[in-house]
């Protein structure tokens, strides 16, 4: 029998904060997930992921630096909005070829405990624990719920956007020190990503504990016109990183 060790990846590394406060597991959590996603979808070749261990179960992450550096990248500005309070969701969007949307995933966060950075107990992590465990379990078995799942155009590719208020965007781009804050520059989405719209919404998970409440929600795509978009009012702000405009379209 294969032996699989336990992993936290790469949140001990870097800028993000280690997993012990709340703010440290939702990034884990959220990291794991965006792994799982782009092996389900077969955007790379299979041999840069390694199978490990999390939350008991199996898990896929990817062994290929630059993939991992992008992630922990958007992770690490994903960290400090929760901290402050700012974070509305993160957005998992693929593309086709020519940067038209055909499948978004959604992580809304609706609840959070005040204190991001205060240590779980005992119980609080058990729970924790358990919920995140079945959310990555509802995920990788999504493709059973949708249809088209694995109808993906050869050379797709993938961004990481982060939904926030408009006032917290203008905030992180006049920071005197955002860009060594964010090492990359963030940008407001638009065009195909942001004009998309999606006409089927599958539920996938839930995580409600004393200390989280999590929605989980795949999209898939279909497109409206710019012009019928301009006319929508924009409450918050989704913006995605300038590097990655050319950065992850490449094939690995």
């Amino acid at each position: 029998m294969e032996e699989i060790a336990e992993t936290s990846i790469l949140l001990n590394a870097g800028k993000i904060a280690p997993a012990h406060g709340i703010d440290g597991r939702i990034l884990e959590f959220f990291e794991i997930c965006i792994h799982q996603l782009v092996f389900l979808h077969r955007l790379y070749p299979i041999g840069i992921f390694s199978k490990k261990q999390k939350y008991g179960i199996a898990i896929h992450t990817s062994e290929h630096p630059e993939l991992n550096s992008y992630i922990k990248k958007c992770l690490s500005t994903a960290q400090d909005l929760i901290r402050t309070g700012d974070f509305e969701q993160l957005i998992i969007v693929f593309n086709k070829p020519d940067e038209t949307p055909f499948r978004k995933f959604t992580f809304a966060l609706e609840g959070l405990s005040k204190d991001t950075t205060e240590s779980v107990n005992r119980n609080d992590f058990t729970s924790l624990e358990l919920s995140f465990r079945d959310a990555v379990l509802r995920l990788v078995g999504c493709d059973r719920k949708m249809e088209t799942f694995h109808k993906i155009p050869e050379g797709s590719s993938f961004k990481i956007l982060i939904e926030t208020s408009e006032d917290s965007f203008i905030n992180m781009c006049n920071a005197p020190s955002s860009k060594d804050e964010y090492e990359f520059p963030w940008v407001q989405s638009e065009g195909k990503v942001a004009s998309a719209t999606y006409d089927q919404l599958i539920p996938i998970s839930s995580v409600e504990t004393r200390n989280l409440s999590l929605q989980i929600i795949a999209h898939e795509s279909l497109m409206v016109s710019a012009e019928e978009n301009n006319h929508k009012s924009q409450n918050s702000s989704v913006i995605t990183d300038e590097e990655n405009n050319t950065a992850m379209s490449e094939e690995y």
